[in-house]
C-alpha cells in the first residue's frame, strides 16, 4: 500500500511528489543575443533524439552539459523579463549548484578550456550528472510549456527547442542508470549519503547537491529491484534504508534552515517507507556466517535493524568487524569474495598475493621483438601468482594527446554483464 506500481515509480513520482535527481550543466551565454524574438507560438514536442545509455557516454554528457548552458541562458533572460515564471525559476534553482561549480561560458575564446572543465568538474561528478539527467527528464518540459503558454515568450521557447533538437536527449532509462551509479559509488566507498548529498565525495568538497526528495528517490529505486546494483541481487533493503534515513535527516535540516513549516507529507512518506523496508529487511535477513566474504552486502546489514539503531551505525559496525575477517580458501584461484572485490575498488590491500617479495623486481624487456631492442620496455613485476605486471612509460605525451583527440570521443564506460539476461539488458556500468 505504501509504494505505487512500478510503472508510476519509474516515472519518478511518489504519492504526487516528484522524486527528482540533481546534476550540473553548461552552455554559451545569450548575453549578446536579442532578447525579443518574434516567432509564432508553437510548443514542439521533443523529437526522438535518443542515445541509448547516454549517461554512460562521457563525451555525450559533456556535449549535453554544454548545450544546457544555452538553455540556462535563455531561462535567465525569461526570468529577468518575468520573475513570476515559476517553472523557469525552479529549473534555474535546480541548476544553481551546477552553475556554482562551473559558471556559464561567456568568452568563446576560452571554449576549449571550458569543455575540459566540464569534463572534469561536471561529467566527473556523479551528483552533477544525476541532476542534469533529472532536470532534462522531469523538469525541462514544464519550463518550456510555461514559456509557450505566454505569447510574449514563445520565441524564447523556440530558442530552447532549437538547442535541444541538435543532440541526444536523455530518457528515463538514463535516469535509472545514473541513480544506480550514484548508489554504487556510495556503497562501494562506504560514504555517508548525507555528506554525499551535500557534495562531499571521498573528502573532496564539490558544489554538487541532492535534496531530500532526491535521496528518497534513490532509496526507492534500490528497494524496487528494477535496476539491481549487480547480478544476483534484487531488492537492496540495506541500501534503501540508508538512503531513506538520510532523506529524513536532510529534510529536517532543510526545514530548520528555511522559514517554511516544512513538508509533513514528504516526512510521512519517508517514515512509512522506512518502516516497510525495516520490516522486510529483518524478516529476510541472513547472518553473515551464512556466506562469509559476501554478507553483509547491499541487501542486508550485519545485524537486524533494531529500534535504536541506524543504518550508518550498522555500516560502521560492519566495517570494523570485517576489517580482519578470515575467509577460507582465499588463496585458491577459483575463490571469489564480494568483500575483496569492493575492498580493491576502495584501494585497500587484499592479501591474496602468493608471490614472494624476491619476485617483485623491475626488468628491461624487449618482448622478443627487434623493435624494442634499442629502446626496451620497463617492466615491473608486482606479482607472479596471480601474474600482475606494470609497463612504465609506454606512451609519450604526444601519443596520449593524439589518442585523446582521435579516439576518446568513441570511448564508453566499462560494463559488467548479467549473463542471465538473454536480451542483452544486463549490461551495467
Amino acid at each position: 500500500p505504501l509504494l505505487q506500481p512500478p510503472s508510476q515509480l519509474n516515472e519518478g513520482r511518489l504519492h504526487g511528489l516528484s522524486c527528482h535527481v540533481i546534476s550540473r550543466m553548461t552552455v554559451p551565454s545569450l548575453h549578446q543575443r536579442p532578447r525579443h524574438v518574434v516567432v509564432p507560438l508553437l510548443l514542439l514536442l521533443l523529437p526522438v533524439f535518443v542515445q541509448p545509455k547516454l549517461y554512460m557516454q562521457p563525451y555525450r554528457l559533456q556535449e549535453l552539459f554544454y548545450r544546457e548552458e544555452t538553455v540556462l541562458s535563455v531561462f535567465q533572460v525569461a526570468a529577468e523579463l518575468d520573475p513570476q515564471l515559476k517553472e523557469v525559476s525552479m529549473y534555474l534553482d535546480r541548476a544553481s549548484h551546477r552553475i556554482r561549480e562551473l559558471p556559464i561560458l561567456v568568452d568563446l575564446n576560452k571554449e576549449v578550456d571550458h569543455l575540459d572543465q566540464i569534463m572534469e568538474l561536471l561529467v566527473g561528478n556523479p551528483l552533477h550528472v544525476y541532476s542534469l539527467i533529472n532536470r532534462f527528464v522531469h523538469h525541462l518540459q514544464q519550463a518550456r510549456q510555461e514559456l509557450a503558454n505566454h505569447p510574449k515568450y514563445g520565441g524564447l521557447e523556440r530558442a530552447v527547442f532549437a538547442v535541444i533538437r541538435k543532440g541526444e536527449y536523455p530518457t528515463q532509462a538514463d535516469l535509472d542508470g545514473v541513480t544506480l551509479a550514484v548508489s554504487r559509488v556510495q556503497f562501494t566507498y562506504r560514504l555517508d549519503p548525507v555528506d554525499m548529498a551535500k557534495g562531499r565525495i571521498l573528502g573532496v568538497q564539490t558544489a554538487g547537491y541532492l535534496d531530500s526528495s532526491d535521496l528518497l528517490n534513490v532509496g526507492m529505486r534500490r528497494y524496487s529491484g528494477h535496476t539491481p546494483i549487480r547480478p544476483g541481487v534484487y531488492q537492496e533493503f540495506a541500501l534503501a534504508y540508508e538512503w531513506a534515513e538520510a532523506a529524513l535527516q536532510l529534510l529536517k535540516e532543510e526545514t530548520d534552515m528555511s522559514s517554511s513549516p516544512g513538508n509533513p507529507q514528504l516526512e510521512k512518506v519517508i517514515k512509512d517507507f522506512m518502516d516497510t523496508v525495516h520490516r522486510q529487511h529483518n524478516a529476510m535477513w541472513r547472518p553473515f556466517a551464512d556466506s562469509p566474504g559476501n554478507l553483509p552486502n547491499e541487501e542486508f546489514f550485519i545485524e537486524r535493524i533494531a529500534a535504536d539503531s541506524t543504518g550508518r551505525h550498522l555500516r560502521q559496525l560492519e566495517s570494523q568487524q570485517l576489517a580482519n575477517q578470515f575467509l577460507p580458501n582465499r588463496d585458491f584461484e577459483s575463490s571469489y569474495y564480494l568483500h575483496d572485490f569492493y575492498a580493491l575498488c576502495r584501494g585497500e590491500p587484499v592479501n591474496v598475493n602468493r608471490s614472494r617479495a624476491m619476485e617483485q623486481r623491475c626488468y628491461y624487456d624487449s618482448l622478443d621483438d627487434p623493435y624494442f631492442l634499442i629502446g626496451p620496455l620497463k617492466m615491473e613485476v608486482l606479482s607472479l601468482h596471480p601474474p600482475v605486471l606494470v609497463y612504465h612509460e609506454i606512451l609519450a605525451a604526444d601519443d596520449v594527446a593524439s589518442m585523446k583527440m582521435y579516439v576518446a570521443s568513441q570511448l564508453n564506460a566499462a560494463e559488467i554483464q548479467d549473463v542471465t539476461k538473454e536480451d542483452g539488458s544486463g549490461a551495467k556500468v
